[in-house]
């Protein structure tokens, strides 16, 4: 079985309240992964302009990848 690992965000507390963002690009992909087993990171409602430290999932994201 193939592994992908996909990054959301939304930036808005209403986008991230709504669900309607993430629940997109959820959609979105698990269309494209198709079989692949997924691991999502997301950081709901924060800017894609603030600091690696304060984008929680991101860096998680990021950590996990340099384990490989």
């Amino acid at each position: 079985m193939r592994y992908s690992m996909r990054g959301t965000r939304v930036s808005s507390e209403e986008q991230a309240n709504s669900g309607h963002g993430l629940n997109a690009q959820l959609d979105a992909v698990r269309a494209y992964a198709g079989e692949e087993k997924i691991l999502v990171y997301s950081d709901e409602g924060v800017s894609g302009t603030v600091d690696l430290e304060k984008r929680e999932n991101l860096y998680l994201a990021i950590q996990a990848l340099s384990k490989g």
